[in-house]
């Protein structure tokens, strides 16, 4: 079976199929599976979730209601410096005090660092809690 032939002239000029390089399709798929890779390298070394760990172990308010005592151990790095948000709650779960703790780096080799805290409170406080810590001083 031949190809078709057409008239000249009668339907314009046909173009001769273009060829793509062969090895274009290869290169810009390993281009885009690149990309993939590190734009998800790239969230989860941002969002992968808290390299520091925080726990309270004991919570202490003093008589007059005006001040709450905070003790907790923070897991981190070794040698890092750290902040911790604390805070303090009344008993319907108000926010009554809060504060930023700058956690020492910690002797070298020690990830563990305890920490006691008296934090004043604006209200009767019945909870301290840890709410959170980060990297560095802030």
């Amino acid at each position: 079976m031949s190809a078709s032939k057409f008239p000249p002239g009668r339907y314009g000029r046909r173009r001769a199929r273009r060829q793509t390089p062969k090895w274009l399709l290869p290169t810009l798929i390993t281009a885009v599976i690149l990309a993939g890779f590190g734009a998800s390298w790239r969230l989860y070394d941002t969002y992968q979730g808290d390299k520091i760990e925080s726990q309270v172990t004991h919570f202490r308010w003093d008589e007059q209601q005006s001040a709450i005592s905070i003790k907790f151990q923070v897991v981190k790095d070794a040698g890092e410096p750290a902040t911790c948000t604390v805070r303090a709650r009344n008993a319907a779960g108000q926010e009554v005090g809060h504060a930023r703790v700058p956690i020492p780096a910690g002797q070298s080799g020690q990830r563990s660092v305890v920490v006691t805290y008296t934090l004043p409170t604006d209200g009767e406080a019945v909870t301290g809690e840890v709410f959170g810590c980060t990297p560095g001083h802030q």
